[in-house]
């Protein structure tokens, strides 16, 4: 995804964030190839309405709405949270502080809100607000650019491992193939009483060999998971940026309008809080709108990773499959945990072998034998 398309698009390109699902669902009908995310919402969307609302609603818009809900959302689960805590105080206490209590309530508010309110308790004017604001949503909104410059790195990198590591994984499992097949031959040979003194020693050599091939690919694809572990945390960390820029965003909109509307008349003779207020709404739809498009970003950087840290798992079993090596991981384990399972696969492992050395097939007794590193001419 190229960060680019964040800045504003030609005016020959449909901007479909500013489309109502009834003109996008037109555009499709029209043979004009819409965006899938977009023609999903509209089709969804359309399919909620009633019958006698008013379709005015732009994806734009329902995005902003989504963010704001989400917020709310926070604020009101923060308000129960602290609600719970302070009933359990006063539980224990047998009474409440009003101090406290006050307290708590203003903790709940989100960092645009603490900040705006302690500039209203100093006196700081409306038109003062507006600037400062203005100016920490242009902040966010270069932050959110300087984050979406992260997750395109990081999905880009993530999907440029996994094709690397699918090759490398491919030309592996041929290889341990291949020698798989010739310890088959040789083992074949002892059946069909073609050996000679040399037999032994090639089956040796080719299960070192399938071995190692085990070991190189498993510890390869460990190391892997531990790169798409870091790319996960990288993604996740510009969640912070993103919410910012949509709480600072939101508080500038909102501080512009009740400036403006603040100026009764012609504005002229305060010509300043009406450029002021004009400045606070554009910064503060463009921080909002940068935030939703960093989380479209980082949904989509979040799913990339997970599909490819998938695919390291699915390799790992292949690579165990053909040459019988575990697969591990490079995440701390509980040490209990970890020696519990490897006691289970041991028995596992013991019991298999014990059937293959009295299934009286020479090639299964071989197989156990060389497992177990015994003497296979024994």
């Amino acid at each position: 995804m190229d960060v680019s398309r964040i800045e504003a698009a030609p005016t020959k390109i449909i901007d479909w964030r500013r489309c109502t699902a009834k003109e996008i669902i037109k555009y499709n009908n029209d043979g004009v190839e819409v965006p899938p995310q977009y023609l999903k919402w509209a089709i969804d969307f359309r399919q909620d309405l009633e019958k006698n609302d008013k379709d005015e609603t732009t994806y734009e818009m329902a995005e902003k709405q989504k963010i704001e809900e989400g917020r709310k959302k926070e604020e009101t689960e923060a308000q129960t949270t602290n609600n719970e805590q302070t009933t359990e105080a006063s539980a224990a206490e047998g009474e409440t502080d009003p101090q406290n209590a006050a307290a708590q309530d203003v903790n709940n508010k989100t960092p645009a809100e603490k900040k705006r309110e302690e500039m209203q308790e100093a006196g700081a004017s409306l038109r003062s607000q507006a600037k400062v604001f203005t100016k920490d949503s242009k902040t966010a909104s270069k932050e959110v650019l300087n984050s979406a410059a992260v997750l395109e790195d990081t999905q880009e990198k993530s999907t440029n491992e996994i094709e690397a590591l699918e090759s490398e994984m491919a030309t592996l499992i041929s290889r341990a193939e291949a020698t798989q097949q010739e310890l088959k031959n040789e083992i074949q040979n002892i059946n069909s009483n073609k050996s000679d003194k040399s037999t032994f020693g090639k089956i040796n050599k080719l299960n070192e060999q399938l071995q190692r091939y085990g070991q190189d690919g498993q510890a390869q694809l460990a190391s892997a998971e531990g790169d798409f572990n870091v790319y996960e945390t990288n993604i996740t960390e510009q969640s912070g940026t993103i919410l910012n820029a949509g709480d600072f965003g939101s508080e500038t909109i909102g501080i512009g309008r009740e400036l403006l509307n603040s100026i009764h008349g012609f504005p002229l003779f305060r010509i300043a809080d009406y450029i002021a207020g004009h400045r606070a709404i554009s910064a503060g739809e463009k921080a909002v709108n940068f935030a939703v498009m960093g989380s479209e970003m980082q949904t989509e950087a979040d799913q990339v990773n997970d599909d490819n840290k998938s695919k390291v798992g699915e390799l790992k079993t292949e690579v165990k499959n053909t040459t019988g090596v575990e697969g591990y991981s490079t995440a701390d384990k509980d040490p209990q945990e970890s020696e519990e399972k490897d006691k289970v696969e041991e028995q596992t492992s013991a019991s298999t072998d014990d059937q293959r050395l009295a299934s009286g097939d020479l090639e299964q007794i071989l197989l156990a034998k060389l497992r177990r590193g015994q003497d296979i001419e024994a």
